[in-house]
């Protein structure tokens, strides 16, 4: 299983390699350990599953908690940069700024509706003053079509940055469903329920 996720990532994720090669090393750290306490002679088997909980959720489980509070933080670092890319607010101490959008929205507005879609995806200033506004009655486009021009716009402006993103987001898709395995095999390694061990 570990071989299979580390075939899934570049050789230049060397960070979330080495995350998931740490990952998959505590349930097998943790067998060996779990195997020293259940062949422990002086224990009852009571005493066994208690001492096996109680190990496993103490550094194995510290240590697997520090690796997917880090994935969660690289996450979160993605979508915040997702969400970075956005049409600017318009300034709305900009008078002469909205005057120009509105007319340009009056322009869309006097077209056909099939029209309304094509210029708004061709013309800058157009897709501009569209997204200002982003809503349906101002720009005379249906919530899909103001989606697909939102879209087209972050392509068009943030082009280099999002094909990054989308690379990084694959690269971290990967690494937290290795986390998730790896969580998965330790915890039944340990017996503990997901009530016990998330």
């Amino acid at each position: 299983m570990l071989d299979e996720f580390l075939q899934r990532l570049p050789a230049g994720a060397t960070e979330e390699r080495s995350m998931v090669e740490t990952a998959f090393g505590i349930p097998a750290n943790f067998k060996r350990r779990a195997g020293e306490i259940r062949s422990d002679a002086r224990l009852s088997n009571l005493a066994k599953v208690d001492d096996v909980k109680k190990a496993a959720l103490g550094t194995f489980a510290a240590h697997l908690n520090q690796i997917r509070s880090r994935a969660a933080a690289m996450t979160a670092d993605l979508t915040n940069l997702r969400k970075a890319m956005q049409p600017p607010a318009p300034d709305r101490a900009d008078l002469y700024g909205q005057a120009e959008r509105h007319k340009l929205l009056d322009r869309v507005l006097a077209l056909p509706q099939a029209e309304r879609f094509r210029l708004a995806m061709e013309d800058q200033a157009v897709m501009g003053a569209v997204l200002a506004h982003q809503h349906v009655l101002f720009s005379g486009l249906s919530a899909e079509q103001l989606s697909e021009v939102r879209d087209a716009f972050i392509e068009r402006n943030f082009g280099p940055q999002l094909a990054g993103i989308e690379q990084r987001e694959e690269i971290v898709e990967t690494l937290n469903s290795a986390l998730q395995v790896a969580t998965m095999q330790f915890r039944n390694e340990a017996g503990l329920t997901e009530r016990e061990y998330a």
